[in-house]
């Protein structure tokens, strides 16, 4: 018989499945997404879905403490973890793969028969309490909200996934089980199998594990579509820091959006590794940042694009002058050889096949992290619209197409953010 490479299920619950038998390394990867993030809170419950990945993760079953959950997944090789942003949360868990079948036995009893003491709920509480006090004192962390806040009014992509503390510190027991009970659906997940696995004997597991889950709701996400900047919007603010720290941001299309592989390659270009375009040009003028980074977070119903670096207080209006007016003028940049005039080319630096050569490294580079893999394919399988057959892919895109979302999206009205050191003067 041929040997199964992939197969695709969607089980009669409507959570759809994704195996992947990779024999280059004997581990599985096991990630389950949940079709949930901040997305799905209100102000008055924000921070519930970051407690629940704390709670899922650390707390016991119906039928395990997690002390013993723990000590057989080390006992096996093996390693477990759970993320949270403002579209979806993963479980994931990584092992040698003649434990698969446990592994799948593990995912399903934690995510679906947890439940929470009240001894846990306050100890995790106290946890989340301490990463929310470390996020809030991170000028990004705390630039990267504001954009979000201000790009998504009346859209629930304005709370931050970190949540509240006050909110996490007063949640009940039993309100966060009505909100689990409503989104931890199994037609609300998706569930991604990578590794040296039988698929066949994987494929009879999960029928077999989830199929007894009486799971008949159908998970409804109201979302608003209120996005955008209507005008430039310029805040400072002080935090106890040492330089001065910038974060720019403009809207940017949804993961599902035509324009998505164009947009991705042209961040990376202008502000992607050692050479990114727009570092060069701050250097070139004499701007020195720190710890610079530029970003694309594409969401299902929006997306940001956000720059952030700090700097020394006297270049900062210096360095938000030539930012800005870098990024308004994109649009003529040539971006490969075959934009300059012939005479011009031995000189000529191509910025386009220099990016298309990253992304297939790291396409390459990346398939051989199978867990960092099944947490992208968990996230397409949810996020996707079943239209991207007419999304460009990276290899396509060329430069006339890296100038037209240059135009489109840089020459919005955009949010700057500058936070300061605290004035110690009168200390």
């Amino acid at each position: 018989d041929a040997k199964i490479d992939s197969k695709n299920l969607i089980l009669d619950s409507g959570m759809k499945v994704l195996l992947v038998n990779n024999p280059k390394i004997p581990l599985v990867n096991i990630v389950l997404g949940v079709n949930i993030g901040s997305k799905d809170e209100t102000s008055e419950i924000n921070g519930w879905v970051h407690l629940f990945e704390h709670l899922i993760l650390f707390s016991g079953t119906k039928n395990k403490t997690n002390d013993n959950i723990l000590s057989e997944i080390r006992e096996k090789g093996g390693y477990i973890n759970a993320h949270t942003d403002r579209e979806f949360m993963t479980f994931e868990l990584s092992l040698p793969s003649s434990h698969t079948q446990f592994g799948l036995d593990i995912i399903k009893e934690k995510v679906f028969d947890f439940q929470i003491e009240e001894a846990i709920l306050k100890r995790e509480k106290k946890v989340v309490e301490y990463e929310l006090k470390q996020i809030l004192n991170d000028p990004s962390q705390i630039g990267s909200s504001i954009i979000f806040e201000n790009i998504f009014i009346n859209h629930p992509y304005r709370l931050p996934s970190y949540g509240s503390i006050e909110i996490v510190k007063n949640a009940k027991i039993n309100e966060l089980m009505k909100f689990y009970d409503k989104y931890f659906m199994l037609d609300n997940c998706s569930l991604i199998i990578i590794g040296d696995i039988d698929i066949i004997e994987t494929e009879k597991k999960i029928l077999e594990l989830f199929n007894k889950i009486s799971d008949t709701k159908t998970v409804e996400h109201k979302i608003l579509y209120k996005t955008g900047l209507k005008k430039n919007i310029k805040i400072k603010k002080q935090m106890d820091i040492e330089q001065s720290h910038i974060t720019l941001g403009f809207f940017a299309p949804n993961y599902n959006s035509k324009d998505f592989a164009a947009l991705r390659m042209l961040t990376h270009i202008i502000g992607g590794g050692s050479n990114a375009l727009l570092k060069v040009h701050l250097y070139r003028n004499k701007i020195f940042p720190i710890e610079f980074s530029m970003k694309y977070l594409s969401l299902k119903y929006g997306g940001v694009i956000i720059i952030d670096f700090s700097i020394e207080a006297n270049m900062v209006k210096k360095a938000k002058n030539k930012v800005i007016n870098f990024l308004k003028n994109m649009r003529k940049i040539k971006f490969t050889i075959k934009d300059y005039l012939p005479r011009n080319r031995r000189y000529a630096s191509d910025l386009l096949i220099r990016g298309k050569n990253y992304f297939k490294y790291m396409s390459e580079e990346f398939k051989e992290k199978g867990l960092d893999t099944a947490v992208s394919l968990a996230r397409y399988l949810l996020l996707d619209n079943g239209k991207r057959e007419r999304v460009k892919k990276l290899h396509e895109v060329n430069s006339k197409d890296l100038r037209k979302v240059a135009k489109t999206y840089f020459s919005k009205k955009y949010i700057y953010i500058e936070i300061n050191a605290m004035d110690k003067k009168n200390d």
